[in-house]
């Protein structure tokens, strides 16, 4: 069947070509009675209509699962997902496609969207779907079962199976498969509700006033007294004739019966009953402009507190369930994100936050601890539960002792000065970097340590089945990359922050992605490296098993005591040169993007190797190199592994 034949077909309602569009479109699942309750109660049609237009605000976003990093649409990898996405079926935008999925779980609690196989899918070469089509779960119904749960789902009488079938849904005790309205308990409200105003409009069309009955004296024909009930009706009936003046004769006389229409009482049930349904939809009555007490700051604060409360969860629903069923299918290393810095909710909220971050932040607040307590929603870093100290300022006491120290040699006083001011800056950048490179070191060792072991289990494995000759070196690669990439990735911005602060000026966020990948790039070579000694030593082993005759068991056994034997000291090794590397290649490929200066800085205790010593102080432009050749500290360029192994130097940085 056409899918877009099938999607018209879904909202079209019964025989019936009377029933206004909206009503079509928003099918209630609250029984018949209540199949027009969109189109005909305002709180519904302005509540569900808010919900899914305010959360369409939420921008669409694409991030690299392994280190967070967003990734922009005309990147080659998510090309493909994001013209899907953009477009996800002939009738529809993105905005257009998410109002309808919004507004169906709104209404409903639930919603189906329904995956159209792409000729890639069916040819197996690429699992992407084709089209997207949000579906009304009203015309949904589980078609067969297994031991999982639904397999089929029959949409219009057409059989999908269910993995061609997105269901998003909410909790609901009573049925494992099925969400339930939320107008659902309301039903018989809503009926008592439409009751009332078919009375109080009915009391409108008739006199608007209250009723009385005419008498007289006299025996009147049937004729008689629908004649007398004409000329009245003629003269007074609807509410355009209320008020006009009446003349009764041949004795008739007007008899009030003491009664009303209850306006009142009709309004205010009327009001409970729109305060109820509104509170089913977890709906503010601010929101809709439905009380005349709202002020600005009020407003704002219900509209952030209805977003966090009722949008965001909707919203990573839907997130949740698009990254399970087309991202990750097709491009693992990715995810959908929805970004909400331009919801007008949360602005000004965050703008406030983060005037407020960033003077904690200057003070030297941690800060993970900042965004803890701010509710900003960053993601923990390694390197931010520690106390940070401003590079650009001194201590007082310092000054004042400089102050106290002056002569009549006022030149020499100042050079005295001067220096005692720039030994201070070297010690408290060298201090923080040590601090911040022995938990970096730390957090690599674990990692690799971990590599080695898990792989130490692969070779382990391999010998024993006799495939060493064919060992699969590249996949051994990947999962490196994999298990200890994210980690440098992360070191070499931190580094770039030290850079930063060092310089006490900010480039743009592109130019510090330039900067971190101009060091992974040349990081990426000296970490293949690693497996190549692991690789030449495993071929020396197998070579002499070979040549010995050893069989496989007592082969698999020499080379997990080859391999494995000191895998602790050979990962701390790494952990300590990369980590210091990737913080100090951060620092330098900063300086470079602002055209600064930088300067060898050695721990200055004896463990420092004689030729670092050497090049204490030593300084060069950020795009030059030392004079033993590496462009820093760690340098993953150098030659002469003795000149970066287990090095603890840094960098400090200056303007021209």
């Amino acid at each position: 069947m056409n899918i877009k034949k099938l999607w018209k077909s879904l909202f079209k309602k019964g025989n019936s070509d009377e029933t206004p569009a909206a009503a079509q479109v928003w099918q209630p699942l609250v029984g018949s009675n209540m199949s027009s309750a969109f189109a005909e109660i305002p709180e519904v049609y302005q509540s569900i209509l808010f919900i899914s237009t305010n959360a369409t605000q939420a921008e669409l976003g694409y991030f690299r699962f392994k280190d967070n990093a967003e990734v922009y649409r005309d990147n080659p990898q998510v090309r493909p997902l994001s013209e899907l996405l953009d477009r996800p079926n002939p009738e529809m935008d993105l905005n257009t496609f998410l109002e309808f999925v919004y507004g169906f779980l709104a209404y409903h609690r639930e919603v189906f969207i329904l995956k159209v196989k792409s000729r890639g899918q069916l040819a197996g070469t690429r699992n992407l779907p084709a089209q997207l089509w949000p579906v009304n779960p009203k015309d949904c119904a589980a078609a067969s079962f297994d031991a999982w749960g639904v397999s089929a789902w029959s949409i219009k009488g057409v059989i999908y199976p269910a993995e061609d079938v997105i269901h998003i849904r909410y909790f609901n005790p009573v049925d494992m498969f099925r969400s339930v309205s939320p107008l659902t308990p309301l039903v018989e409200l809503i009926k008592a509700n439409k009751a009332a105003m078919k009375s109080n409009r009915a009391f409108y069309e008739n006199n608007s006033q209250t009723p009385f009955i005419l008498a007289t004296e006299r025996d009147l024909t049937k004729t008689q007294m629908d004649a007398i009930k004409d000329a009245w009706e003629a003269g007074h009936k609807g509410s355009e004739k209320r008020g006009n003046t009446g003349f009764l004769s041949g004795g008739l006389k007007p008899y009030s019966i003491n009664t009303n229409n209850g306006t009142a009482e009709f309004v205010e049930n009327s009001k409970n009953t729109s305060e109820r349904i509104l509170s089913g939809l977890q709906m503010q009555k601010a929101l809709l402009n439905m009380t005349d007490t709202t002020n600005y700051a009020t407003y704002m604060g219900q509209l952030r507190t209805f977003w966090q409360n009722v949008i965001r969860p909707m919203v990573r629903k839907v997130e949740s369930a698009l990254n399970t069923s087309v991202v990750r299918p097709f491009a693992p290393e990715l995810e959908i994100r929805f970004k909400y810095d331009n919801v007008e909710a949360f602005q000004a909220d965050f703008a406030d936050k983060v005037k407020t971050a960033q003077t904690l932040a200057s003070i030297g607040y941690p800060i993970n601890k900042i965004s803890d307590r701010l509710n900003l929603g960053f993601e923990p870093v390694t390197w931010g539960d520690d106390w940070w100290i401003n590079f650009g300022l001194v201590p007082a006491s310092d000054y004042r002792t400089g102050i106290a120290a002056e002569t009549d040699d006022t030149k020499a006083c100042a050079c005295t000065h001067t220096k005692s001011t720039q030994e201070l800056r070297k010690e408290t950048v060298w201090k923080r970097f040590d601090r911040t490179q022995i938990r970096t070191e730390v957090l690599m060792a674990q990692k690799m340590g971990r590599f080695f072991l898990e792989q130490g289990s692969r070779l382990k494995r391999a010998a024993k089945d006799g495939t060493l000759n064919a060992y699969d070196w590249g996949a051994e690669d990947k999962a490196l990359e994999k298990r200890f990439f994210p980690v440098v990735a992360d070191a070499v911005r931190v580094g770039i922050g030290f850079g930063r602060e060092q310089l006490q000026k900010s480039v743009k966020a592109e130019a510090e992605e330039a900067a971190e990948r101009r060091y992974l790039g040349k990081v990426a070579t000296r970490l293949t490296g690693i497996n190549r000694t692991t690789r030449a030593k495993v071929e020396d082993i197998l070579t002499q098993g070979l040549a010995d005759g050893q069989s496989n068991e007592d082969l698999a056994e020499k080379l997990a005591a080859e391999v494995l034997g000191g895998f602790k000291m050979r990962a701390r090794n790494i952990a300590r040169t990369e980590s210091t590397g990737a913080l100090n290649g951060g620092t330098v490929e900063y300086a470079a993007e602002l055209g600064a200066t930088k300067t060898w800085l050695t721990a200055r205790d004896s463990e420092v190797r004689e030729s670092h010593a050497e090049l204490d102080g030593e300084t060069r432009a950020a795009n030059e190199v030392f004079s033993n050749g590496l462009s820093h500290p760690g340098d993953p360029s150098a030659i002469n592994a003795g000149e970066v192994c287990n090095c603890r130097c840094t960098i400090l940085l200056n303007y021209k």
